[in-house]
């Protein structure tokens, strides 16, 4: 599928993962925060609540992304076999 917009970066694909995943966290939230503002009208949608969570999400993802990611593996008995051959 083509896209309207292409970034080219010279990064890991790591990084491109997290970039994506901060992505797809911050469309989550602003179509959640949306709906809510829509359906409930005393609710604001740029509150300090809303902006606050959506930055410590960001974070978050980042930290997971740049720091767990790189401390934790997780495979398959057959992925393990085939990385000691």
């Amino acid at each position: 599928m083509d896209s309207i917009y292409e970034i080219i970066l010279d990064v890991d694909d790591d990084i491109i993962n997290m970039i994506y995943d901060i992505i797809r966290i911050v469309t989550l939230q602003v179509v959640t925060q949306s709906l809510f503002c829509m359906s409930n009208k005393e609710i604001s949608f740029f509150n300090i609540h809303f902006l606050q969570t959506l930055l410590f999400l960001c974070i978050s993802i980042a930290f997971y992304w740049l720091i767990v990611k790189k401390i934790l593996k997780i495979l398959k008995i057959k992925e393990k076999k085939e990385n000691e051959s």
